[in-house]
């Protein structure tokens, strides 16, 4: 159950890192979301085939694609939030 808790804090983090702003470049969410290339390649893909990722070029002719969160995927962030608050004060007894 671990791993896969870990797991998705990795896409919760990606998706949160991508959401701020209007694109990010693979290095940059490796860097905000702390995760190695191992890591990060499977989860990035992962998101874009579920939609909750855009995979975008702001050139044409551009090198690196960009990244940034759907609608979906700030829906799911919002929702993962609002359950661990919710546990969180279930655990403290709130």
């Amino acid at each position: 159950m671990k791993l896969w808790r870990n797991r998705i804090e990795w896409l919760i983090a990606i998706l949160q890192a991508t959401s701020k702003v209007e694109g990010l470049k693979v290095t940059h969410v490796q860097s905000v979301a702390n995760l190695s290339s191992a890591d990060l390649y499977p989860a990035l893909k992962f998101l874009v085939e579920k939609d909750l990722l855009e995979k975008f070029y702001q050139k044409r002719k551009a090198k690196f694609p960009l990244y940034r969160t759907t609608e979906e995927g700030k829906r799911i962030v919002r929702l993962y939030r609002e359950v661990e608050k919710a546990l969180a004060m279930e655990v403290l007894g709130v």
